[in-house]
């Protein structure tokens, strides 16, 4: 190693030295150290190259390589490609490590800090490599191969067995070897490299990586492998390494000077500055016409982006690869932007294949131009080629998408992984297609949001069993399919872990009979460098002892570890030693610095004394060993799923014993000299000594009675396996001869069996050596550290306590809700996590106290955020986005965000977008990309996958174990909600005259003969109180009540518990009556007087006494708070909890019930009712729910239903009415119900009348009433519209607010105006043609022109028809009515009227102070838009991007309004509709770029 300066403090890795004066020298350089270069900033990289080289050349020399120093690497080479996974993860950690300069600090926490930053990802290399760095091992492998290789190419023809790594990314374009990402060729690595922006300096550190690693990872490495590396510079393998350091800073110059050529710096960015922006925007147009037309099957994945946003935006890719010129290779704020360009498009879902199409026809798209740029050129004293542009063109698109593409292309990775996984799984479990399918969308939702996803224990057993099969190394495969496994993933305690051990050698050993057992513990994360797992190689090993002399006692193999466990006195050896000492276990938990200690218990230890059935001198040897051969140094790999800490044991062959014996313990003089063989004078000792220790051993397990196999039948075994595996299943068997073949000798038939060493997944790997890696560095820290050992009591105060992560928890979810969908949601989480006890709050609340984020210790917030108006927050969030949260405010703090929306209306999820963008911007740590639910499509699964998803990323399933283990500690009753009267009435309730309510003066019938099953239209007007005020075009806040009938109805379900309740109250008036008579009345008589009482709700959790999470404020009377607080309908939203809470209920009282009374209840015709009716639904298959709750919800409208057809189980005392048991009760509680029932929430109408006419105290809504019936024929009425309808003029108030709009009028009078309107939609535009008809009256002039298109089906529907027809006639306006049912005109929409209206309406559109205002159904104003885009186009001259283009900037300057809503009252008929609108929108957007007409 040269000299150690300590690092410059302050300077990060990715700092260049200061610029060189030009005169750099040699000599220089060479006095330079490696740690100094990494300490130094300079931007001239060839100085920091010529540094790097002249270090690598000081340290390693330039001697090149001689044929024998080939030929030694390349055998150490493929003993490297036998432990591959073992290699690999101690290369790329070590390399890591090295490069931070904290590692060479002398101070212990300083190479503590470099060691944290590793294991969290946070190191130099991780931020060059971004998300590559999960595929940092197999690059440095493949590129390590491919060096390796190119020493010998003539001998690489390899005719048996080959070890050669594949990397797996994905080719863009092959055409003429222009634009590929896939690394190919050692300089393909070498590119690959300095594009992530590894600087030449790293490689040093990587040769330094690399040595150790051959000096420590290396099993079964020969002598002369020793030697050499002991030759430091001078060595074979320092020569290779340095060789191959210089190929990789060759590449970094490589790029970096590419970058410097004229056509790059001239070139390329002079034709980009001479293009003008419509050309520019011209291009976009251009590109996706060509795209969409060449390649069809792109449509459906475009069909679902905003197309004309990407034509406009295409110019921006351009730009960006003019930009990269400058500054590919570095780690600064460009490759930062290209990492966020990157995410986003992961984000959007777009395909990795879509690259190499869009590459070419990038170029297609650039031909003319560039073309063009060369005849420009041609008298410039820099001329270029078309050709050479497009070359170069091509090289920025490579380079940029290769950053851009990644993490699209690990996301497919892992699902390609997951689906080779799960193809397996169907094979084996006999799946149908439609299985495998449902379980990969899973899969798939899950790798999208998370990185990883969640395999169920039956697919974790049967993967390590197909791993155990594929096993290349293994001859005892035969048994694969009996291999127990053991799922322990929620056990993450180190105590708990050291306890299921011992549960796993107690089975394994099952008496003497040796069962092979594996135990599976927490699946290592997506972006979690290590996980927890053993430095341990086996659950028995044995200590070694190193002699003043030298010399050893014990297992060699073990020295590191016990020297390792002494220098750091974390375990005391026996008094008196001896070479078969049991080490403790040794379980390292990242971000900890020393490991926890254990030691196995003497009674799970099996071992056998080896003795000879003849020589009973062996026995005196005092030779043993462990009966169990249970590894913990292996992985497993799951169809992508990687388990680092999985113990697994089979059985012993013989062979394995004698070896260890005879190779590590010497044991073969020793048995020689017992059989009377002279070494001096036989020289086959050594196999005589092995055939006898083969024999003792096989006596030595049988009489004692543990499983042990000898090697000529496991051979046979082997040769059956491999038969039945090709004659039965026709699959061939993997296997690696050495280790088969060459185990059992030439007299075994596997010897001659042909095998083919080849990789198939799922699979074991080997784990790299922790105590190595560590291990110096925990013996470096002071001994005073006293953690160190974990006992029995620390383990289960820590457990108690959650003293890890489960303490810090600390969760906060807050929602923007207008309608009650996303708080009803963040409700719904907050029951998930109630473990936690999150709080949660509105974001208004939050935005009043916003320090409390930090001052609580938040960990996590979560947010739930719908979309109002035209992409507003709801108002009670409008004080948080209008709030500015102070920079990194959430810098502690990792958050999600669900935003609610519909893609009926414009600006889908607006508002749930820009609160992730205010987060990200003030420090938050994004858990998962934000989730974005489409009301239209019906996104009720993808709120419970999400809500599932956020539960795991919180609190995994290990955790949630962990603290409910130590609140069941603490008490054995689980939470529960509880009821408590206060024993006062409420007062008589004159709802809504006390809450402000309005008297309604006028409600009226607009559509007096309309059809039976069609909508009722009526105008209902409100007096105002005088401190209210509205303006023309704003919308009318209605807080509706449910009806009287469904209230009774809903507390009869409940009159047991109610009647009950009142019984007991001291205040009941009727106390005698019912002790005379339990009659009807009486029951009756007791609800309703309970149901005026006032109560309270409280969680009761141990002794913890909280009011219950309700969103309205108690105390209340029942009779409130079901007329006016609680929605009593049933929707997709809330139906899985209400099912979840009733199932939770029964399966409680299930686990009461002694066998023969559960057996009997199982079968009662009402439970076996309720399972059939919720079994589906409460699966959560995705596929299988949406279907089964739409069908519960047809029968079921509102949850008065539901509890009317189960009250006889749920409500009344089902176990001593008819289990006929003494001491029983109701199963579902009414405070239970009542804590998950939704807000019954506002609803908003546009105000029909005019502010500034007629009288302002006034105000007039258009209601739309529609009676209908669910697919099972029950009958369903909107709770808001029909208790508007029946509302009696000059007798019935109601309770109402204005809320404010930005829908106005233009200023300017004169300014023309277009006005679109259907049905119900002409609502908001009455109140403007009122305030039309009042100006004009006044003054002609001061009116521009007024076109209103209004649709409706026939003249019947034509709702304020005298009164339009009369400004008509009058010259106000200018109607055109579109008729769709009538039987008189031909059949026409409003958007067919736009069209028809032609050259008149392009050239209001062009007007600079032209309106454009359009109400109603979204998708007849998408229509609309459309048809203004083609007027534009056929009158205005337009290209399709320049009419989209213009018509977005009416939007941004308010001249474009829009007040519409989605149509859902048949709702599968509008879900079916919006699915073909997705897969017709990039077609109908291809056929207008091509002039056609929509349909």
């Amino acid at each position: 190693m040269a000299e150690q300066a300590p690092p410059n403090n302050g300077k990060k890795g990715n700092a260049r030295r200061t610029k060189s004066n030009g005169s750099s020298k040699p000599e220089r350089r060479a006095s330079k150290s490696k740690i100094e270069l990494m300490a130094e900033d300079d931007d001239d990289y060839s100085t920091m190259v010529d540094d790097a080289r002249a270090v690598l050349a000081i340290e390693y020399g330039t001697a090149p390589m001689s044929p024998s120093e080939i030929v030694l690497v390349m055998q150490g080479w493929n003993k490297v490609l036998a432990f591959t996974t073992m290699f690999s993860e101690a290369l790329s950690l070590k390399w890591r490590h090295m490069v931070h300069p904290d590692t060479y600090s002398k101070k212990p926490k300083k190479m503590w800090r470099a060691i944290g930053k590793v294991e969290r990802n946070e190191d130099l290399l991780a931020l060059c490599m971004g998300p590559r760095l999960q595929d940092l091992e197999e690059l440095l492998i493949g590129f390590l191969d491919g060096v390796f290789r190119s020493f010998c190419p003539k001998e690489q023809r390899v005719s048996r067995e080959a070890y050669r790594p594949i990397q797996d990314d994905v080719t863009l374009i092959r055409k003429e070897g222009e634009m590929t990402l896939e690394c190919e060729s050692v300089e393909d690595y070498t590119r690959l490299f300095a594009r992530c922006g590894v600087e030449p300096h790293y490689w040093i550190f990587f040769c330094e990586a690399f040595l150790w690693c051959m000096k420590t990872h290396v099993p079964y490495g020969q002598d002369d492998d020793a030697e050499d590396l002991e030759n430091g510079r001078d060595s074979a393998y320092a020569k290779a390494i340095r060789i191959t350091a210089m190929k990789a800073i060759d590449g970094y110059v490589g790029l970096r000077s590419q970058m410097e050529k004229d056509i790059f710096q001239k070139g390329v960015t002079r034709f980009w500055a001479r293009l003008d922006q419509p050309t520019r925007l011209g291009f976009g147009e251009q590109f996706y016409r060509t795209l969409l037309a060449q390649n069809p099957q792109m449509l459906d994945f475009f069909s679902k982006t905003d197309m004309d946003s990407l034509a406009i935006h295409f110019m921006a890719t351009l730009d960006l690869l003019v930009k990269s010129i400058r500054e590919l290779g570095t780690t600064g704020n460009f490759r930062k932007a290209l990492d966020m360009l990157a995410e986003v498009h992961r984000q959007r879902r777009i395909p990795t294949f879509t690259y190499a199409i869009v590459g070419a026809h990038l170029l297609e798209c650039l031909k003319g131009s560039l073309e063009a740029e060369e005849q420009l050129t041609k008298d410039d004293p820099y001329p270029v080629t078309a050709k050479q542009l497009t070359q170069a063109y091509a090289v920025l698109y490579t380079e940029v998408m290769s950053i851009v593409y990644y993490p699209m292309l690990l996301e497919e990775k892992k699902v390609a992984k997951a689906l080779d996984f799960y193809e397996k799984i169907q094979v084996e479990l006999n799946w149908t297609g439609a299985q495998l399918r449902r379980r990969m969308l899973k899969v798939e939702q899950e790798i999208a949001a998370s990185g990883t996803y969640t395999q169920t224990a039956q697919e974790i057993e049967l993967g390590a069993r197909l791993a155990w099969r594929n096993s290349a190394k293994c001859i005892g495969r035969i048994s694969w399919n009996t291999l127990q496994v053991r799922d322990c993933r929620k056990v993450t305690e180190p105590m708990k872990i050291f306890e299921e051990l011992n549960e796993h050698l107690r089975i394994a050993t099952a008496g003497t009979n040796i069962q092979s057992v594996m135990t599976v513990f927490k699946p290592q994360g997506p972006n979690e460098t290590l996980g927890t797992r053993f430095w341990s190689s086996q659950i028995v090993r044995y200590a070694c002892y190193k002699n003043l002399d030298g010399s050893l006692v014990g297992d060699p193999a073990n020295l590191e570890l016990t020297e390792y466990l002494l220098a750091n006195e974390l375990w005391d050896p026996p008094e008196t030693t001896t070479p078969f000492d049991v080490l403790p276990l040794v379980l390292k938990k990242p971000g900890r610095k020393i490991p926890y200690i254990y030691e196995v218990p003497k009674e799970f230890i099996f071992e056998v004394n080896i003795e000879h059935p003849t020589r009973p001198e062996v026995l005196e040897l005092g030779y043993k060993w462990t009966t169990v051969p249970a590894i913990t140094n292996f992985k497993m790999n799951l169809g992508g799923v990687v388990y680092a800490n999985i113990p697994f044991n089979g059985w012993f062959v013989s062979t394995e014993i004698v070896r260890n014996l005879m190779e590590r313990y010497s044991a073969g003089a020793p048995m020689a000299k017992i059989m009377g063989i002279d070494p001096k004078v036989n020289p086959f000792w050594e196999q005589m000594a092995y055939y006898e220790w083969e024999v003792a051993v096989l006596h030595s397990f049988q009489k004692n009675g543990f499983t042990i196999v000898d090697p000529n039948t496991v051979g046979k075994s082997f040769c059956t396996h491999v038969r039945r595996e090709r004659e039965d299943f026709g699959r061939e068997c993997p296997g690696q001869w050495s280790w088969i073949g060459g185990l059992v000798g030439p007299t075994n038939p596997t010897w001659h069996l042909e095998m083919r060493d080849f990789l198939l997944f799922p699979q074991y790997e080997y784990c790299m050596e922790g105590v190595a890696f560590y291990g110096g560095l925990a013996a470096s820290e002071s001994k005073s550290i006293t953690d160190g050992t974990a006992t029995t009591d620390d383990m289960s105060v820590e457990s108690f306590l959650m003293k890890e992560e489960t303490a810090r928890l600390k969760v906060l979810i807050s929602y923007g809700s207008e309608t009650g969908n996303a708080e009803a949601a963040a409700r719904r989480l907050k029951r998930e996590l109630q473990l936690l006890k999150p709080t949660v709050i509105a974001l208004n609340d939050l935005a009043k106290d916003l320090g409390s984020v930090k001052k609580r210790s938040f960990t996590h917030v979560v947010f739930l955020c719908s979309t109002f108006g035209k992409g507003q927050p709801p108002s009670n969030a409008e004080d948080f986005f209008a709030k500015q949260i102070p920079p990194g405010m959430f810098g502690d703090v990792k958050y999600a965000v669900l935003a609610f929306g519909s893609t009926l209306y414009p600006d889908f999820c607006k508002a749930g977008s820009q609160l992730d963008r205010k987060i990200s911007t003030n420090g938050g740590t994004k858990m998962i990309p934000v989730n974005k639910i489409d009301d239209a499509a019906g996104g009720d699964g993808d709120i419970v996958e999400w809500i599932s998803l956020v539960k795991r990323m919180i609190m995994p399933p290990h955790v949630e174990e962990e603290i409910a283990a130590a609140k069941r500690i603490m008490s054995g009753k689980p939470p529960e909600n509880v009821l408590e009267w206060t024993g006062q009435t409420a007062p008589e309730s004159k709802y809504p005259d006390d809450a402000g309510g309005c008297m309604c003066i006028l409600n009226e019938e607009l559509v007096p003969n309309h059809e039976e099953g069609s909508k009722s239209i009526r105008k209902i007007t409100f007096q105002l109180p005088p401190t209210s005020k509205y303006e023309t075009g704003d919308h009318l806040c209605v807080y509706p009540v449910n009806r009287q009938s469904m209230v009774e109805r809903f507390l009869k379900c409940f009159e047991f518990e109610l009647s009950t309740a009142a019984r007991s109250q001291e205040n009941y008036p009727h106390k005698s009556n019912w002790f005379k008579s339990n009659t009807n009345d009486s029951v009756e008589e007791a609800v309703k007087w309970q149901s005026e009482q006032m109560f309270e709700l409280y969680l009761i959790e141990n002794d913890d006494k909280d009011p219950s999470d309700v969103f309205f404020p108690t105390p209340i009377c029942l009779r409130d708070l079901l007329k006016q607080k609680v929605d009593l309908s049933l929707s997709a939203r809330n139906v899985v909890d209400l099912l979840a809470l009733f199932q939770k209920q029964l399966d409680e009282f299930s686990a009461t019930l002694e066998p023969e009374i559960l057996e009997e209840f199982t079968v009662t015709e009402i439970v076996h009712k309720f399972y059939s009716t919720t079994a589906t639904i409460l699966e959560q298959d995705a596929d299988k729910t949406t279907d089964a709750v739409d069908a519960f919800i047809a029968n079921y409208p509102s949850i008065v239903a539901f509890l009317e057809d189960f009250k006889e189980l749920f409500l009344l005392d089902f176990g001593k009415d008819s289990l006929g048991l003494a001491n029983s009760n109701v199963m579902m509680p009414l405070a239970e119900v009542l804590v998950i029932l939704p807000r019954l929430q506002p609803r908003y109408y546009s105000i029909s009348s005019s502010s500034n006419t007629g009288k302002p105290s006034e105000v007039t809504v258009t209601v739309g009433v529609l009676k209908t019936t669910t697919s099972k024929g029950v009958p369903i009425e909107g709770v808001c519209s029909h208790y508007l309808a029946g509302l009696q003029a000059g007798k019935d108030r109601a309770k109402i607010s204005v809320s404010t709009s930005s829908f106005r009028l233009p200023e300017d009078g004169k300014a023309p105006i277009l006005m679109v309107g259907t049905g119900t939609g002409l609502s908001p535009l009455m109140g403007f043609l009122e305030d039309k008809a009042a100006a004009h009256k006044k003054s002609k002039k001061d009116v521009g022109p007024i076109h209103l298109f209004f649709g409706c089906r026939t003249e019947t529907d034509f709702i304020y028809k005298d009164l339009i027809e009369s400004l008509d006639k009058d010259k106000i306006i200018e109607l055109h009515l579109a008729l769709s049912r009538s039987k008189e005109v031909p059949k026409k929409y409003v958007q067919h009227k736009i069209a028809d209206m032609g050259k008149r309406a392009c050239d209001i559109l062009k007007h600079p102070d032209s309106h454009y205002y359009v109400c109603g159904d979204a998708r007849m104003a998408d229509a609309c838009f459309e048809a203004c885009i083609g007027v534009l186009r056929v009158h205005g001259v337009m290209s399709r991007v320049a009419a989209v283009q213009y018509l977005k900037q009416m939007q941004l300057e308010g001249r474009w309004q829009t007040d519409v809503w989605g149509i859902v009252s048949h709702f599968e008929d509008a879900k079916k509709s919006i699915e073909e609108k997705k897969r017709m929108k990039a077609k109908l957007w291809l056929s207008r770029l091509a002039g056609g007409e929509d349909d």
